[in-house]
């Protein structure tokens, strides 16, 4: 079984295709969607169910952006990194992060997770790869929020023909996504030494959970360049 297929549809631009929905609507659908999107992962209990992949009407919306996103890809990499830039703050990163990088990198492998027809389970080991690297490389994971308010603008941004459906569905794919990035990120901070430099801190390694994609290097390696 797979969970997610291409199924793409050309435009103007090779992007975004026409149509009669007020540009105004589809700006203030989205704007609210992503900020609700970033209100619910920042706010989230801690007890709260975990989020469930999209459903297939859900997945059928947002394939159709995805699909030609896909065509161009660096466009979208370029305008998340733009709105990154202004929902997060640098003091909130490493000095020697690589934001640009780091949305290259983004773009590439939520592209990859939706258009895929790779079974589930790899889908999920990649983007807990992805979560463990984010993790070393020092992405905060609070951060993921503002992911997910500058995934939903810049997809909005860059799709004319945009609806509060597509938009919701990028937001419930995000969300479920992010769990699994925040798995691989768990795992990431257990493996990083302490501060005397001698391992993970006491305590912690009896709570690491055993990273099943580590055997799985090459197509990571693939969607992290």
């Amino acid at each position: 079984m797979t969970l997610f297929q291409l199924a793409p549809r050309g435009g103007r631009d090779g992007i975004a295709s026409e149509t009669t929905a007020a540009p105004s609507a589809r700006v203030a659908a989205s704007g609210y969607l992503a900020a609700q999107a970033t209100r619910h992962v920042r706010d989230e209990p801690p007890d709260a169910p975990r989020p469930q992949a999209p459903d297939p009407e859900a997945l059928s919306d947002i394939r159709r952006s995805a699909g030609r996103l896909a065509r161009h890809e660096e466009k979208l990499a370029r305008q998340l990194n733009e709105e990154m830039a202004q929902l997060v703050p640098g003091s909130a990163l490493p000095l020697a992060f690589d934001m640009g990088a780091f949305c290259r990198r983004m773009a590439r492998m939520l592209l990859w997770a939706v258009l895929t027809d790779e079974p589930g389970h790899i889908v999920v080991d990649v983007l807990r790869q992805a979560g463990g690297q984010h993790c070393l490389d020092g992405f905060p994971d609070d951060e993921y929020a503002s992911v997910a308010h500058a995934l939903v603008q810049s997809v909005r941004y860059l799709t004319d023909d945009w609806s509060a459906a597509e938009a919701s569905g990028w937001v419930t794919f995000f969300l479920w996504a992010r769990l699994h990035l925040l798995d691989g990120a768990r795992v990431a901070a257990l493996s990083r030494p302490s501060a005397d430099g001698h391992g993970p801190v006491a305590g912690d390694q009896a709570q690491a959970t055993p990273n099943k994609s580590a055997g799985r290097p090459a197509l990571a390696d693939s969607l992290a360049r």
